[in-house]
C-alpha cells in the first residue's frame, strides 16, 4: 500500500517514468519531420492522458481502502469498547481471543480480496492502453508507408491520410473516455458494495459478539452450579460425620452419665443402710439405758429409807458405769463414722479415678477420630484443589500457547500476504516491508512468548501460593482448636477430679448431691465445648470455602488482566503496523 499522496514525481525536462513499462515500437520509415512531430505530440497527450487517468484511479483506490479500514477500525473498536467488560468477564477466555483473531483474519482476507479485484482492473487497463498503442503505432507505421509510397500524387491525399489519422485518433480518446467512465462507475459500485459489506460485517459481528455473551453466561451458570452442588455435598458430608462424632459422644458420655449415677445411687444406699443401723444400735443403746435407769429408781424408791448411804453409794457407781458406758458408746459411734467415712472416701476415690480414667479415654478417642477426620477432609480437600489448580494450569497454558501460535501464524499470514501484494512495487520498498515485517513479526513472536510464559508463571505462583497459603492457615487453625480443645477437656477433668476428692469427706447426702450437680454440670459444660468445636468447625468449613472463592476470583481477575492487556497489546500492534504501511 501507499500512501495518499501522488507516487510521481513533477514534471521536468524529461518523460516522466509510468506504472508500466513501454514497448519500443519497431522502426519504422522515415517520415516527413511535420508529420513526425504531430505523430510525437499527439503520444505524448495520449500517454499523459493515461498517466493522469491512472493516478487518478490509484488515489482514489488507496483513499477508499483508508476509508474502509478506518470504518472497519472505528466500527471494531467501538464494539469492543462496549462489550469488552462483558465479554472478558463473561465468556471463556479462549473463545475471546480466538473470535479476535478470526475477525481480524477476515478483515485482511476482505482487504485482500479488494486489492486483488483492484489489481485485476488496473491490469485489464493497462491491456487495453497497450492494445491502443499498438493501434496507435501501426497508424503510425501506415502513414510512415503512405509517406514514402511512390504512389503519393500531392499534399491533398497526405491531408486526406492526416485527416483519417485524427478521426482514428479522436475515436480512441472516445473510446479512453468510454473506459474512464466505465472505470469510475465500477469503482463507485465497489464503494457501494465496501459499505454493504462493513454494514454485514458489523451486524455479523454484533450478533456474534452476543452468542458469545450468552455463550458464556451458560457456561458460568452450570460452572457456579456444579461448584455449589459440590460444595454442598462436601459441607453435607461433613455435617453428618460431625453429627455421627456428637451422636457417639452424646451416647457415651450418657453412658458414663448412667454409670456414675448407678455408682452414686450404689453409694447412697449403703451409706443409708449403714446410718440407719448406726441409728437402731444407738437408740436400743439408749433405750436399754433407761430402762436400766428405771429399774434403779424403782429399787432407791422401796430401798430409800434403809439404804440411804448404800443407794448413793450405788448411785454413784451406777453413774460412773454409765459415763464409761457412755463413753465406750460415744468411742463406738465415733470410730463407726469414721470407718464409714473412710469407706465413703475411698469408694468415690475409686469411683473419681475410674470417673477419670473413662473420661480421658473419651477425650483421647474423640481427639483421635475428630483429628483423623480433620486431616482426611483436609487432605481431600487439598488434593481437589491442587487436582483443580493443576488442571486449570494445564489448561490455561494450552490455551495461552494456541493463543501464541494464532498470533504468530496470523502474523506470517499477514507478512506473506503484504509481501505478495508489494512484489510488485520497487525492490527497495519491498526490502525495506520485509526487513520491517521480518522485525515485526519476531518482535510480536518474541513479546507473545515472553507474555505467555509471564502469564503462566504467575498464573502458578498465584495459585500454588493461594493454595499451599490458605491449607496451611487453615491445617494450623484446626491445629490450634484441637490443641485447645484438648487442654480445655484436660482442664475440666483435672478440676472435676479435684473437686471430686475435696468434696470427697463431707457428709453423705450432701456430698454425693453435690457430687452428682457438679459431675453433671461438668458433662454439660463438656457438650457444650462439643458444641462450639462442632461451630468452630463450621466456621473452618465456611472460612476455607471463602478463601478458596477468593483465591478463584483472584485468580480469575488476573487472568482476565493478562489476556485483556494481550488482547490490547496484539490490537495496538496491528493499529501501528497499519499505519506504517500506510
Amino acid at each position: 500500500m501507499q500512501g495518499s499522496g501522488s507516487a510521481y514525481p513533477p514534471q521536468g525536462p524529461e518523460p516522466r517514468r509510468g506504472l508500466f513499462p513501454r514497448r519500443t515500437p519497431p522502426e519504422a520509415q522515415p517520415v516527413p519531420p511535420g508529420v513526425q512531430d504531430l505523430i510525437a505530440s499527439y503520444q505524448r497527450g495520449i500517454e499523459e492522458r493515461l498517466e493522469e487517468g491512472l493516478r487518478a484511479i490509484q488515489q482514489t483506490a488507496v483513499s477508499l481502502m483508508h476509508e474502509i479500514a478506518a470504518e472497519m477500525w472505528r466500527a471494531s473498536s467501538g464494539d469492543v469498547r462496549d462489550a469488552q467488560s462483558q465479554i472478558l468477564s463473561l465468556i471463556s477466555r479462549d473463545q475471546t481471543i480466538r473470535s479476535l483473531i478470526a475477525h481480524s483474519d477476515e478483515r485482511f482476507q476482505a482487504l485482500a480480496v479488494r486489492t486483488a479485484r483492484l489489481e485485476d482492473t488496473i491490469a485489464e487497463l493497462a491491456e487495453s492502453t497497450r492494445a491502443l498503442k499498438e493501434v496507435l503505432a501501426r497508424g503510425a507505421r501506415a502513414l510512415a508507408d503512405a509517406a514514402d509510397s511512390p504512389a503519393l500524387r500531392g499534399v491533398e491525399e497526405v491531408r486526406d491520410e492526416l485527416a483519417r489519422i485524427e478521426e482514428h485518433i479522436a475515436q480512441a480518446f472516445k473510446h479512453l473516455a468510454e473506459r474512464d467512465l466505465a472505470l469510475v462507475e465500477s469503482v463507485r459500485a465497489k464503494i457501494r458494495e465496501h459499505g454493504e459489506l462493513v454494514a454485514q460485517e458489523t451486524s455479523r459481528i454484533a450478533e456474534a459478539v452476543q452468542g458469545y455473551v450468552a455463550s458464556g453466561v451458560d457456561a458460568m451458570g452450570r460452572l457456579a452450579q456444579r461448584t455449589e452442588g459440590e460444595l454442598g455435598a462436601a459441607r453435607h458430608a461433613l455435617e453428618s460425620q460431625l453429627g455421627a462424632a456428637r451422636d457417639a459422644l452424646e451416647s457415651q458420655l450418657g453412658a458414663v452419665r448412667e454409670g456414675i449415677a448407678s455408682e452414686l445411687g450404689t453409694v447412697r444406699e449403703r451409706m443409708e443402710r449403714e446410718l440407719e443401723r448406726v441409728r437402731r444400735e444407738v437408740e436400743d443403746h439408749v433405750a436399754s439405758v433407761r430402762s436400766r435407769d428405771d429399774g434403779i429408781a424403782e429399787d432407791l424408791g422401796r430401798t430409800v429409807r434403809e439404804q440411804i448411804e448404800r443407794l448413793e453409794r450405788a448411785i454413784a457407781e451406777e453413774g460412773r458405769a454409765l459415763a464409761d458406758a457412755f463413753r465406750s458408746h460415744e468411742g463406738w459411734v465415733i470410730r463407726t463414722t469414721e470407718a464409714v467415712g473412710d469407706r465413703l472416701d475411698r469408694t468415690l476415690e475409686e469411683h473419681g479415678e475410674r470417673l477419670d480414667r473413662n473420661l480421658d479415654a473419651q477425650a483421647e478417642r474423640l481427639e483421635r477420630a475428630l483429628a483423623g477426620q480433620t486431616r482426611a477432609i483436609t487432605e481431600a480437600t487439598r488434593e481437589a484443589t491442587i487436582r483443580t489448580a493443576q488442571e486449570l494450569h494445564r489448561t490455561f497454558e494450552a490455551r495461552v500457547m494456541g493463543l501464541a501460535r494464532l498470533v504468530r501464524s496470523d502474523s506470517e499470514r499477514l507478512r506473506d500476504k503484504l509481501v505478495e501484494v508489494a512484489s510488485g512495487l520497487d525492490e527497495r520498498t519491498a526490502r525495506i516491508l520485509d526487513d520491517r515485517l521480518g522485525q515485526v513479526t519476531e518482535a510480536l513472536g518474541d513479546l507473545t512468548r515472553l507474555t505467555a510464559e509471564e502469564t503462566v508463571r504467575r498464573v502458578a505462583e498465584l495459585a500454588e501460593g493461594a493454595v499451599s497459603g490458605r491449607f496451611d492457615e487453615v491445617v494450623s487453625a484446626i491445629d490450634r482448636n484441637m490443641v485447645r480443645l484438648a487442654d480445655t477437656l484436660e482442664t475440666e477433668l483435672e478440676r472435676v477430679g479435684r473437686e471430686v476428692g475435696q468434696r470427697a469427706a463431707e457428709a453423705a447426702e450432701a456430698s454425693i448431691a453435690t457430687h452428682v450437680g457438679d459431675t453433671a454440670h461438668r458433662l454439660e459444660s463438656s457438650i457444650e465445648a462439643v458444641e462450639r468445636l462442632r461451630e468452630r468447625m463450621d466456621l473452618l468449613v465456611s472460612r476455607l470455602d471463602r478463601l478458596q472463592g477468593d483465591a478463584q476470583a483472584a485468580l480469575a481477575r488476573h487472568v482476565d488482566e493478562r489476556v485483556a492487556a494481550l488482547a490490547r497489546m496484539i490490537r495496538s500492534d496491528n493499529r501501528i503496523l497499519a499505519e506504517r504501511l500506510q
